[in-house]
């Protein structure tokens, strides 16, 4: 073996190598024959060796690129030189055909340590483990036989798909070409005619196999190492092919390497380091200082950052703006459109997650793949132009009643919640069009489903439509899971593609072309191995699932690069006119040293290999480079300033020991610390040029009236923002016009609302209890406003004492006392005159929408709210979407104890859900001889039919067993099979204890839909029931619809009667009418569950923040002439259930003595009508309470269909569905 070493300084290459190559180049004559010798460089990396060979090709024009490779492009050509099997593709294909050999190894127990079991699966990462730590091993030249419990399987493994495919597996090449090296009988070409080698500077971390084959190479043809000086402890003086001394002078070298001086002493390199105040201002700074260099001429440039090609997406819009675009390499598999929802589909059965809401979801509204055609499906049965189209809504509701959060067995659940009666015509035509959906597309996917699944689908019983009650025709495929892969394929049309299709046109086309070439490569891998293709469906979804996730799809644009931009890594090796390194962070370069599954830390030891300190040596080696890599070299570094990004351990040893220019960089002027966006500092003894990001100043200087901000950057949003803040100043935009100048507001809309929630007024002027009038315009917000009355609002002169009414409350001025408010919303503040952003503030009447004809009181209820969210959700539907999990969904259970009481008191009175009552011999629950266990066994029974996945073995179930029955899930089990009494436990017993006290309410109807017993012609669109609320003259008529939970009637004396004939057959006045006489006394009772007990606090919420009990009360008596609701109230079932109903006062001495609930009076003193007279806080305040809030209802409506969407920030932004856009959720919430 004949090795000679050089020292040669850091920076660029001697030019007796440049000189060399292009001699090399232009004579062809041999050495012998006095031409140059013929001398094989190896460079540090692949861009060191373009941008080499890139120079001499400047100089001359041609070179052979044969005489310049990098070590893992000779070991390539020297791998084909010496015949070796062809490498393996190492591709999803061969992992797979891997994969599937280990699994019948692992069958026979060849991994006793990692698979003890036969029978057990054993998964693809397993292969991945065993494969990394054998390519590991053999790449550190390490003994296989040290962990040969794992690995003897393995090799058997690979021996076999060596053979069969005739090739070498990629973690053989590097040992199977060291032994064909060491071979001296067996010739190498690419050898053969060399004078001798010459090897450039190498990282202190080489694998040891690379090393030992550079050796063997060496035993062959005499190999020259250049490398630097320095520690090689620390990794200074890089990797060495032999501890030798180097080469004094020009008489020690080969004679084949040309006669040159021996220099090795480091060159002394302009170090420049601008500073940043955060990490995240370092892509302006390159920006700057990229364009600056442009302008001086500078073209060279070499930009190096710790995650190479990989750069922040902030950086990559810098080096846009100057013309420099980057391919993105590659990207997953999944990236293309086509792959990713293809899948989708796979997935949509496999896993935990298996038919879930979100998958489903997923399948249903993409517009890339169809899995069936609904083109060619049978026609329905009924109706003729009817399609299999999903419904999202009818999904949502159904996985959130139905408890449907996917997994094992869900799919029978599916099917059967789609396959049950529906109620509502309409909503039924939708659930039906899903269910014929659904059926269509598992009749599709029947090739890739599970047997179980398959069994449940075959179920004739679940083909029946849910609306109609005929079978939906749809087809059942056949076929192996490939074919319905090609089926799926040759459905794609792609000529409507480019409509229909959701993202990158040319990704979609290469990732599906890339997919279909690795299936088709992995089936003559396993016929090659005389393997049958996988048939099952789960073991064929787990197969084409880890190709995709494993694949790589191949950028297909185009790159135009002005600029090297690599790694630390990758320019080892590299010189240019300037080099800017980036962002020298301990959280960008990692410094961990990985090792391999499977592999402890002392069997790392025992082996001697990875040692600990490897790549904190490389890293020194590298980054000593890189500081003699230009004719000047800048750092940008916020580590000095910002105490939050420490640095890497080489570069705060160099900045201990290197030394800094105190001058500024070349390409910046001299008196750069005076001009805009630069400044130099003190800061801790260190003089720093500092790159400021932005620069914040007051704006007019004479008298400042705002904030302005100017971006340094030059990418294209800077730029943008920079005419934005010019046009603030009052200034023309140095370039185009903005895109929309009223835009410009929209950044400042926080601001101003934070603002103006400051000028609210909220104390009170010295002898006042509640604000003037005038103070309603200047109302933005209702956050600190106080619209429930607590004891002591009482303590003060009532409302309704007050002259003006409705009132604004607040605190006084001594903090002493404070008052309520009568509910002011919707607000409408004052508008600021400035025409976009009062537009913005949704008071300039100008959005349009199709607004709803008719009204829900959930709908009215956003809308009071904030006008803002009823706009985002409502109209524009723009809410965030609502995914069932594990945990049983607030509404679920609300919906369930509903549907479970309604059903108790209905089963035990005789009732139909939703038809008023017209036989009362049972008149109540509390006066009915049922027992207490026949009650509890009714609603047991309901619970098990509205609730059947409590059968399930969870934590939910167990949970929600205990809480309504007082059960574990093994009772209930029992309980189902027996079918016996049950003693009265659980929530459901406290449900069942107080409705016995309430002897004395008459249940007349239960979840009455409003609307539903009045006859309608005319308009088709008006036809679903509602009714007109009341209208002021000349404004159109308020349509409202909903279900009221529950009426009661209220018996005109103790011998129960309920009707007085000589009641009046008008509907009563809203104000009420002292010479009206009801013929019905009603209450209006709504249903709220919850985890705690709130006592009064829902009751309250919905007596004055809400409208819905109020509306509730009067579209009952408009829908039912001669009937007055004379109270209305809450029934909250906590942890006990209590029934509160405030009462009408003047019915105070009729109602009092009877057994109704929980009687408040909660309004008194609060409401009075505007055109009364201040009361004595004693008089009745029901009807005027009905009266204000159908007049909030009334100016709601005008509100919205008029276009105003004004913003109410208050305490439900916490909640909010579309607080995430806003823009102004973080001013309201709890207060804190």
């Amino acid at each position: 073996m004949t090795v000679t070493i050089e020292q040669i300084p850091r920076g660029p290459l001697p030019a007796w190598v440049f000189d060399h190559s292009i001699q090399q180049a232009i004579n062809p004559l041999n050495h012998s024959e006095g031409g140059p010798s013929r001398i094989l460089f190896l460079h540090s990396s692949p861009i060191a060796r373009d941008r080499f060979l890139s120079i001499v090709i400047d100089q001359i024009g041609i070179v052979d690129r044969t005489n310049h490779l990098t070590l893992g492009g000779l070991t390539k050509k020297l791998f084909a030189d010496l015949r070796e099997p062809r490498v393996l593709p190492s591709n999803p294909s061969l992992e797979q055909t891997i994969h599937r050999l280990m699994q019948a190894k692992a069958a026979k127990l060849s991994f006793p340590i990692l698979h003890p079991h036969p029978d057990w699966e054993w998964p693809i990462t397993k292969t991945r483990n065993l494969l990394e730590l054998d390519s590991v091993l053999r790449f550190q030249n390490a003994p296989l036989e040290v962990l040969e419990e794992h690995l003897s399987g393995v090799q058997t493994v690979l021996n076999t798909v060596e053979e069969k495919l005739n090739g070498t597996h990629p973690n053989r090449v590097l040992p199977r070409l060291l032994t064909a090296l060491l071979d001296e009988k067996r010739s190498a070409f690419t050898l053969e005619h060399l004078d001798g080698i010459v090897l450039l500077d190498q990282p202190p971390t080489l694998m040891p196999i690379q090393a030992e084959i550079l050796r063997a190479i060496a035993s062959r043809v005499p190999l020259h190492q250049l490398c630097h000086s320095g520690s090689h402890r620390l990794g200074m003086h890089g990797w060495l092919l032999e501890d030798i001394s180097p080469v004094k002078t020009s008489d020690d070298l080969p004679e084949w390497i040309p006669e040159h001086p021996i220099v090795k002493d480091d060159p002394d390199v302009p170090l420049h380091r601008i500073h940043v105040r955060k990490s995240d201002a370092s892509a302006a700074a390159l920006g700057r200082l990229v364009s600056h260099a442009i302008d001086t001429g500078i073209e060279d440039i070499l930009i190096v950052h710790p995650n190479g090609e990989a750069l922040p997406r902030s950086h990559l819009d810098q080096l846009k703006a100057l013309g420099h675009r980057t391919s993105r390499g590659t990207i997953p598999l999944r990236g293309s459109p086509f792959v990713h929802w293809l899948a989708a589909a796979v997935g949509l059965s496999h896993g935990e997650d298996g038919f879930s809401l979100e998958r489903i979801l997923a399948i249903a509204v993409q517009r890339t793949v169809r899995i069936f055609d609904p083109e060619s499906t049978d026609p329905h049965p009924v109706w003729t132009d009817f399609s299999p189209l999903p419904d999202r809504d009818s999904l949502e509701s159904l996985a959130r009643d139905r408890r449907l959060i996917g997994g094992a067995g869900v799919l029978g659940d599916w099917l059967r919640a789609l396959s049950a009666d529906a109620d509502d015509d309409f909503r039924g035509k939708k659930l039906e069009a899903t269910q014929w959906w659904f059926l269509n597309l598992l009749g599709a996917m029947c090739p890739i489903l599970d047997e179980a699944d398959v069994q449940v689908l075959m179920d004739e019983s679940n083909h029946v439509g849910c609306s109609s009650g005929e079978v939906l025709p749809f087809e059942i495929v056949e076929g192996t899971p490939d074919e319905w892969l090609d089926r799926v394929v040759s459905m794609m049309d792609h000529t409507s593609l480019p409509l229909r299709f959701d993202g990158n046109i040319e990704d979609g086309v290469v990732g599906l072309q890339t997919l279909l070439s690795a299936v088709s490569s992995l089936r003559e891998n396993e016929r090659a191995l005389g393997l049958n293709s996988i048939l099952e469906p789960k073991a064929w979804r787990n197969q084409i699932i880890s190709m995709i996730d494993s694949a790589e799809l191949q950028d297909s644009s185009k790159s135009v690069e002005r600029f090297t931009v690599c790694s630390p890594q990758e320019a080892l090796g590299c010189h240019a006119d300037l080099v800017i390194l980036l962002d020298p962070l301990a959280d960008n370069w990692d410094l961990r040293v990985r090792l391999p599954p499977l592999l402890s830390e002392e069997e790392r030891q025992h082996l001697g290999i990875l040692r600990p300190d490897g790549p904190i040596r490389e890293a020194r080696h590298h980054l000593s480079s890189l500081l003699h890599a230009g004719k000047e070299v800048i750092v940008v570094d916020p580590t000095h300033i910002d105490e939050s990004t420490p640095p890497v351990a080489p570069y705060a040893e160099w900045c201990r020991e290197g030394k800094w220019e105190v001058t500024p960089p070349s390409i910046l002027p001299k008196d750069v610390g005076e001009t805009e966006g630069w400044a130099w500092e003190v800061i801790e003894e260190l003089h720093c040029l500092i790159a400021e990001s932005t620069t914040v100043f007051s704006y007019p200087v004479d008298d400042p009236s705002m904030v302005v901000e100017s971006s340094h950057g030059i990418s294209c949003r800077e730029d943008r923002a920079n005419q934005g803040s010019r046009i603030l100043q009052r200034k023309d935009p140095d370039s185009n016009a903005p895109l929309s100048t009223p835009a410009i507001f929209a950044r400042y809309e926080r601001d101003l609302m934070s603002d103006r929630m400051g000028r609210q007024p909220l104390v009170i002027d010295s002898g006042s209890v509640y604000h003037p009038e005038y103070v309603r315009t200047r109302v933005v917000s209702t956050r600190h406003l106080e619209i429930i009355p607590a004891p002591k609002h009482r303590k003060v002169t009532l409302p309704v004492a007050n002259p003006e009414w409705p009132v604004l409350g607040g605190t006084s001025s001594t903090g002493e006392s404070s008052s309520v408010s009568i509910d002011p919303r919707p607000i409408s503040p004052v508008l600021i005159d400035i025409e976009s952003m009062d537009h913005r503030m949704g008071g300039t009447l100008e959005l349009d929408w199709a607004s709803s004809k008719i009204w829900s009181p959930s709908r009215l209820r956003v809308w009071l709210q904030c006008a803002r969210r009823g706009w985002l959700s409502k109209a524009l539907d723009a809410s965030v979407d609502q995914l069932p999990d594990d945990e049983l969904d607030n509404r679920v259970r609300g919906i369930l104890i509903h549907e479970i009481y309604e059903g108790m008191i209905e089963g035990s009175l005789g009732m139909k859900r939703s038809v008023e009552r017209t036989e009362f011999s049972i008149p109540s629950v509390g006066t009915s001889s049922f027992s207490d266990e026949s009650l509890m066994t009714l609603m047991a029974q309901l619970l098990d039919a509205h609730a059947p996945w409590l059968v399930r073995s969870d934590v939910v179930t167990e949970e929600r067993l205990r809480d309504l029955v007082g059960m574990r899930e093994q009772e209930w089990r029992d309980w189902l099979v027996s079918g016996v009494e049950m003693s009265p436990a659980g929530r459901f017993a406290r449900i069942i204890e107080a409705e016995r006290t309430l002897s004395d309410a008459i249940p007349l109807v239960m979840e009455h839909q409003i609307g539903s017993s009045i006859e309608r012609e005319g308009d088709e669109k008006f036809r679903s029931p509602h009714i007109e609320l009341d209208q002021h003259a000349g404004e159109s008529a308020i349509r409202i619809n909903g279900w009221i939970d529950r009426v009661d009637l209220i018996p005109w004396d103790s011998e129960g009667t309920l009707v007085n004939e000589s009641g009046s057959n008008s509907v009563i006045p809203l104000e009420g009418d002292s010479d009206w006489v009801p013929k019905r006394l009603v209450a209006i009772r709504d249903m709220k569950s919850a985890e705690i007990n709130r006592k009064r606090k829902k009751h309250h919420e919905l007596l004055f923040e809400d409208i819905q009990l109020a509306l509730y009360a009067r579209a009952w008596e408009i829908e039912h002439p001669g009937d007055q609701v004379i109270a209305a109230g809450v029934t909250d079932i906590g942890l006990e259930t209590e029934h509160f109903l405030e009462i009408d006062l003047d019915w105070k001495d009729h109602l009092e003595p009877l057994s109704i609930g929980n009687q408040t009076e909660d309004l008194t003193g609060i409401f009075r009508f505007p055109f009364s007279d201040p009361g004595t806080g004693k008089e009745s305040a029901f009807r005027p309470w009905i009266s204000n809030r159908v007049e909030a209802v009334q100016r709601v409506v005008n509100a919205a269909m008029s276009g105003q969407a004004i913003p109410n920030p208050d305490r439900s932004c916490n909640y909010c569905d579309v607080k995430s856009i806003c823009g102004l959720s973080h001013l309201g919430g709890d207060f804190r």
